[in-house]
């Protein structure tokens, strides 16, 4: 994968909580890092140009943004925990 940063995703500390929080009854999702929202939409909003992350890998939908998160947080050497769970959007 070589040296790249994903300034869309902000700081990454020696150790790191990713978190996706869902609220199924209108189909919103929250990812965050550290506690810091990276991106909230719709299940159809996760892609790279609904926001304008295109310093990232193409991805269509919340768990390809996930794993990629993931994935360049690891290749930094840096430990990632991942958590899921519910949030009511208002």
């Amino acid at each position: 994968m070589g040296k790249y940063t994903y300034e869309s995703i902000g700081e990454v500390l020696e150790e790191n909580t990713l978190t996706v929080l869902v609220d199924s009854d209108c189909d919103m999702a929250i990812i965050s890092l550290n506690d810091i929202c990276i991106m909230e939409g719709n299940d159809w909003d996760f892609h790279n140009g609904c926001n304008g992350m295109y310093d990232m890998p193409e991805f269509n939908n919340i768990e390809e943004l996930k794993n990629i998160i993931i994935q360049y947080i690891e290749s930094l050497g840096k430990q990632v925990t991942y958590t899921t769970g519910t949030y009511s959007y208002e």
